[in-house]
């Protein structure tokens, strides 16, 4: 069990209440996450987008005619393209990075009650964000195999987290629901053949 450190803020996560809090949280929770994340941020971009392009159209920009044509091109292109993107990635990035290191939980694992952790329990440093960031990429270039790794990981930790030192873990008061586990046993024996058996006597 990966746990953050006693002196880790947790806000309303009172760990012995719940006996799944500090346990590696599994691929589900964690894609359901990343979803929410990437939901939320493409349509962060796209509202950014639309407001960009509308002042494009705008404000007046009638002074690149008297400009040099090649000058005219390059700040035209800087203005379509360089910058967008740049605030795109600025946006992603900045998005992973602040919350890696401010609370250890994005939008969306926060919904999902997870939480980002060094593996040592503190908290996650900005190197270590940067680097399981980057390691996104790693772990998606050879079709999604870094992500699929946590399958065969005791600790369900993917190849970014091992690169930086990190785990995923849950961080709620989950709890288990005994009257569906009893339901789910009870059914289970009346299904054996020995239960049958009886039954048919």
């Amino acid at each position: 069990m990966i746990a953050p450190r006693p002196d880790q803020p947790r806000g309303p996560v009172v760990a012995h209440v719940s006996p799944l809090y500090g346990m590696p949280a599994g691929f589900v929770s964690r894609f359901i996450a990343l979803l929410i994340d990437i939901v939320l941020l493409v349509a962060v971009l796209l509202i950014t987008g639309v407001i960009w392009f509308g002042l494009l159209r705008v404000l007046p920009l009638g002074w690149l005619d008297v400009i040099a044509p090649l000058l005219q091109t390059v700040i035209s292109f800087a203005l379509r393209v360089v910058i967008p993107i740049a605030t795109a990635v600025a946006v992603v990035v900045g998005y992973f990075l602040f919350f890696f290191t401010v609370t250890g939980q994005t939008v969306g694992k926060r919904v999902l009650g997870l939480r980002v952790v060094s593996t040592n329990g503190d908290h996650v440093k900005l190197l270590q964000a940067s680097v399981r960031l980057v390691g996104y990429v790693v772990s998606a270039i050879p079709i999604y195999l870094g992500f699929l790794a946590m399958f065969f990981d005791r600790d369900r930790r993917a190849w970014h987290d091992r690169l930086a030192h990190t785990a995923v873990i849950y961080a709620w008061e989950a709890r288990p629901d005994e009257r569906f586990l009893a339901r789910a046993i009870r059914r289970a024996r009346e299904h054996t053949p020995d239960a049958t058996a009886r039954a048919s006597q």
